[in-house]
């Protein structure tokens, strides 16, 4: 639609730091500032800030995700450090858990404890956004700095914990405070070499759909289960009701009206939900990703795009 219409795509991530990590290389084809680590200057650049030769720097894409979990699987990957995360929010919960009871050794580092604590051997509790300073980089790139707003705590740092484990592995990452990060990242300054180029993703090719089959479409709500809601009731207690959506036309053609029950199922589980029936394409169902009644994960192990059935429900 962008090529046709001589348009430009922009990325607007659902969680807050996501830009910020793809800006320090958290991508495995990617070094800090963007830079591929296919390029030789890019290297030599990073080297130069990191004091290192350019030839210690790998010259090949990393892992992605779905690399890593299948390494963690097959044996090749024997640990795994995992921060800011809960198991029911990887794109596949179930190979997550799989990779996770697989590997010998387990280090979460978070805030509270969750789907992922229980797989844990060691735990270490790391500072809310509220206890440190640093830095958010929304979708456009500008960088959104905060400070400390509670100082009255003694709890460490991401960046702290992962330079004591570091220490202990016999590495120096030379990076304690808040302010060396910031004067690190300061000092790569803007990469004007060579880019990736953006993903060509073909998309898929429209599905025949006959009834009960509809395709699904889901999403996150502003407000679901997300686990920094845990003990604010009053916030949570907010959340819209979990509906499924449909248009006129299908909820016609599988005897479906508005306020009816309706079962979304698929081989591996179903979601019952009140349905709404609203303007919008036909053949398609939506409903929530991650609320208190529609955990698509969990209970259907699915994703946009793939086929369920419908059928209506009893209350």
């Amino acid at each position: 639609m962008a090529e046709k219409t001589n348009s430009k795509i922009a990325w607007i991530p659902r969680r807050a730091g996501e830009r910020g990590s793809v800006e320090v290389g958290v991508l495995p084809n990617l070094l800090p500032g963007g830079r591929p680590v296919t390029e030789i200057s890019a290297r030599s650049e990073v080297g130069a800030v990191w004091g290192v030769n350019a030839s210690q720097i790998p010259s090949k894409p990393g892992r992605t995700h779905q690399d890593i979990l299948n390494s963690a699987i097959n044996g090749e990957i024997k640990a795994l450090i995992i921060a800011g995360l809960d198991v029911t929010d990887a794109p596949d919960p179930q190979l997550f858990s799989k990779a996770l009871n697989a590997v010998d050794f387990v280090v979460t580092l978070g805030i509270h404890e969750n789907s992922l604590t229980r797989y844990a051997n060691v735990s270490l509790p790391v500072a809310p956004v509220t206890e440190k300073s640093g830095t958010f980089i929304n979708w456009e790139g500008r960088p959104r700095p905060f400070g400390r707003a509670i100082t009255s705590t003694n709890s460490i740092t991401d960046a702290r914990v992962l330079a004591m484990l570091a220490e202990g592995l016999g590495f120096d990452f030379g990076l304690q405070t808040i302010d060396e990060l910031r004067q690190e990242l300061a000092s790569f300054g803007t990469w004007n070499g060579p880019k990736e180029k953006a993903p060509n993703v073909k998309s898929e090719e429209s599905k025949s759909v006959t009834k009960p089959n509809v395709i699904l479409s889901t999403w996150n709500l502003l407000l679901d289960d997300g686990a920094l809601q845990q003990g604010e009731v009053h916030l949570a207690g907010t959340q819209r009701p979990a509906v499924a959506h449909l248009s006129h036309k299908t909820a016609q053609e599988n005897g479906l009206a508005s306020d009816d029950k309706v079962v979304i199922s698929n081989s591996n589980g179903s979601i019952t939900l009140k349905l709404e029936v609203i303007e919008m394409v036909n053949d398609v169902i939506w409903i929530p990703s991650n609320s208190n009644d529609s955990k698509v994960k969990l209970k259907l192990a699915a994703k946009d795009g793939d086929l369920v059935s419908i059928q209506k429900g009893s209350f």
